[in-house]
């Protein structure tokens, strides 16, 4: 008896994909303190590029993944998220300038916790690194913000409030912040888990609150005139927002929304940071790098063009078994289709057969169903917008038949 595999697999009604040109999806810009460099995490390591473009220069090189990053007041130090001793801690390297590119040496450790820790960036002077973590759980399910001397010292807590990315003020006086939990991922959601930003007066212990609307408002960076830079849902996506020392109307510094050809651009503006100077900003929308010049009322966001050499592996097998959502048996038995990971595979129930992958799209496919005769897959996707119904259509290559398949397929021709 022949097996019926799925060799050729033809999507109807698919409309083309948009593509990233760029090839590369950089994360977790930070700059030098003149806003001469972008540091960003690409591909588990993190990279250097001129904020004016270029070719980016790899600081980093291990299997762990380094992924947020920070310089340090006077450009000597880089802080950095990284994964490649367990639990995602913070590191410190040396930074330098040389050839007209950045240099990192002398990785080392600087925390030692089992919860991982999200770096914000440095105090005034650059004597502490300022991060947010788990680290002391609580019945609130929030987390409290740090203080980690790069000398080596005990870690200290900034205060017993809960709250996320901190920024201390030039001055050194106090750390502006984040309370919610929301974490930039719902522009549309209006509700108690969105981020309001906070002003805690480290003399005294005092806290300001700095806006109080129905808003998503994270990650805010303090700048030396005392206003502060932040991500709002303002507008319904996220964007770049300016607020004044002590709160009051924000001002709006970008506006990025979907063009007609763009079904999303992942909501908006995401991973600000600011150079220690004020004068530059560096985020990421989908997947291109930004800067915007902060001295410029009105300036308009550009886009940094990043070269990158890419000597990974080509391929990246990944281990399928645990992610499967469905399976559904052809009519014949003969053939299984699997949902896993958003895509879909159909495989032989004979051992020894190859996997044969149907879908392979940035788009969501599911509900998979066989026609009665088993000649066509059907599932849900949603590559065009809304949620509609496809069809794999079935044929049979040679490729899928073994050598008893062939002997039975010829005598039946005979």
């Amino acid at each position: 008896m022949i097996h019926r595999l799925i060799a050729v697999l033809v999507l109807s009604l698919c409309a083309p994909l948009i593509r990233a040109d760029s090839g590369i999806f950089p994360q977790y810009p930070s700059l030098t303190p003149d806003g001469s460099f972008v540091i960003f995490s690409w591909a588990g390591d993190l990279w250097a590029v001129p904020a004016t473009g270029g070719a980016a220069s790899r600081l980093t090189s291990h299997p762990g993944d380094d992924l947020a990053s920070a310089v340090s007041p006077d450009g000597s130090l880089l802080a950095f998220e990284s994964t490649r001793e367990g639990a995602k801690n913070i590191y410190l390297a040396d930074l330098a300038e040389r050839g007209g590119t950045l240099v990192a040496s002398n990785p080392r450790r600087l925390t030692v916790a089992d919860s991982g820790h999200n770096l914000s960036g440095f105090n005034a002077d650059g004597s502490a690194v300022l991060f947010s973590s788990y680290m002391e759980r609580d019945i609130y399910r929030e987390e409290r913000m740090y203080a980690a001397p790069t000398d080596g010292g005990p870690v200290l807590r900034l205060t017993d409030a809960y709250g996320e990315h901190p920024s201390m003020t030039h001055g050194g006086g106090s750390v502006v912040f984040c309370r919610g939990s929301n974490n930039g991922v719902r522009p549309l959601y209006r509700g108690p888990a969105t981020g309001e930003l906070w002003r805690l007066d480290l003399a005294d212990g005092a806290f300001t609150r700095l806006t109080d609307d129905r808003n998503d408002d994270i990650q805010p960076s303090a700048l030396p005139d005392g206003s502060v830079v932040f991500i709002s849902s303002a507008d319904r996506q996220y964007n770049v927002w300016r607020i004044g020392p002590n709160g009051g109307k924000p001002e709006q510094l970008t506006a990025f929304k979907p063009t007609p050809e763009q079904y999303t651009i992942a909501h908006g503006v995401r991973d600000l940071a600011v150079s220690a100077d004020g004068s530059t900003a560096a985020f990421c929308v989908y997947d291109t790098l930004y800067t915007l010049d902060l001295t410029k009322r009105g300036a308009e966001p550009k886009a940094v063009s990043v070269t990158v050499s890419d000597d990974s592996d080509a391929l990246d097998r990944i281990d399928l078994d645990k992610d499967a959502t469905e399976a559904v048996l052809s009519p014949d038995g003969q053939t299984v289709a699997v949902v896993a990971r958003g895509e879909v595979f159909i495989r032989a129930t004979a051992k020894d057969r190859p996997t044969r992958r149907v879908t392979h799209s940035e788009a969501r496919e599911q509900h998979v169903a066989w026609s009665p005769d088993g000649t066509r897959l059907y599932f849900v996707s949603d590559i065009d917008g809304p949620p509609s119904i496809y069809a794999a259509t079935v044929a049979l290559s040679r490729t899928d038949l073994d050598e008893d398949d062939e002997a039975e397929q010829a005598e039946e021709a005979a």
